[in-house]
């Protein structure tokens, strides 16, 4: 997805399972994404942003996702866990300084 304000590009979201899933995770479950840039944050612009992939999810994928935060960023963890994520306490390597988050059934 390409996150628009007006006319103007000010972020992009992804929901995939083409990427190294962590151990444990389901593979049909997707990774979800995204990121919105300075200076459209703090505008309900991601907000709207994980609303509209969180659908995705619920009719693609069975209500089924995980996502990576960085430790640092709690306004984006705030939000993850606003529609429903779980936060783990699970070590990924290769994703140090950063918590798994864990939405639905996604555990095999």
């Amino acid at each position: 997805f390409i996150v628009m304000s007006g006319e103007k590009t000010v972020g992009m979201c992804l929901i995939t399972n083409q990427i190294d899933i962590p151990e444990g995770i389901n593979p049909n479950a997707p990774n979800i994404s995204g990121f919105v840039a300075n200076p459209f944050r703090n505008q309900g612009i991601g907000r709207v942003s994980i609303e509209e992939r969180m659908q995705v999810v619920e009719r693609n994928f069975d209500n089924r996702a995980w996502t990576f935060v960085r430790d640092d960023n709690l306004v984006s963890e705030h939000l993850v866990l606003s529609v429903g994520f779980q936060k783990t306490n699970r070590e990924i390597e290769g994703w140090e300084g950063h918590h798994l988050f864990l939405y639905g059934d996604v555990e095999s």
